[in-house]
Formats: structure tokens, sequence, C-alpha cells
């Protein structure tokens, strides 16, 4: 687990919640105005496609960041696949603590270049599916 683990991140500027299985974290296109760790638990990253099918495009363990979208909306919605627990710290929140906490600035750009990873597996084993099958085509 990276520096930015489940014991520092809770205790200055972020809140943890509780989710029972199933419960949505946030929504696509709710206000993306705070970032997440999973403290315990799993989660998962869905979207529904437009003729109502849901596609999962990550799971995030302890220790794991999420809701690290670039524009002012989630693009996906992040909900609880066990009863777990999430850290909430918000966009302005991280803003400052990473401008005076040099440890933490490198904890956050540590679990967003591992998000990014993520992201890049998932495309990898997108673009491999066979189109017939939905499975590995290799």
């Amino acid at each position: 687990m990276n520096e930015l683990s489940s014991s520092r991140f809770p205790h200055s500027d972020s809140v943890v919640f509780n989710f029972a299985t199933g419960e949505e974290v946030v929504g696509e296109g709710d206000p993306a105005d705070h970032f997440y760790m999973v403290v315990k638990g799993m989660f998962r990253a869905v979207k529904v496609t437009r003729d109502g099918r849901r596609q999962i495009f990550a799971f995030y363990l302890p220790g794991d960041m999420c809701g690290l979208e670039p524009g002012a909306r989630y693009d996906l919605t992040i909900e609880a696949v066990n009863a777990g627990s999430m850290a909430a710290l918000s966009r302005v929140a991280c803003r400052a603590r990473m401008n005076r906490d040099p440890v933490f600035n490198s904890a956050v750009f540590e679990g967003a270049t591992r998000a990014l990873a993520l992201a890049v597996d998932h495309m990898t084993m997108v673009g491999r599916s066979s189109p017939r099958s939905g499975s590995p085509g290799f």
C-alpha cells in the first residue's frame, strides 16, 4: 500500500463514511467535489450504457483512491460491492493539504498514477475482447 494509507488519510480534513452492500457512494453526473479512498471493503466503478447494461470499469480495495474526475461531474457511479467504508476529502481541502504537506502531495500523486494504471489495464482488457464472445481474444 502506498504512503496514503487508511491510517493517515482520514485523520486530516476528511470524513469516513460507511456503506452497505450495493449502496452508492457517488452517482454518474453528481458534482465531483470529493476524492475518495477505500478504508475497508470493496467498491466498483460502473457506467450504465444507453441500452441499460451496466459496465464495470474498476474495482477498488483498501488504500485505492477513486473519484479522481478531471471535470466538474463524476463520469461513473461508485458503489459498494460489500459493506465497507470510504474516506472522503473535499477537492478544496485536498489541494490545500497538498500545498502544505509534501508527503501527502506525493501520496496523492502516487494514488492518481495507480488509478491511471488501472484504467489502462482495463482498456487493454476491453481492447482484447472478442466482439462475438465478449471474452479475451488471445
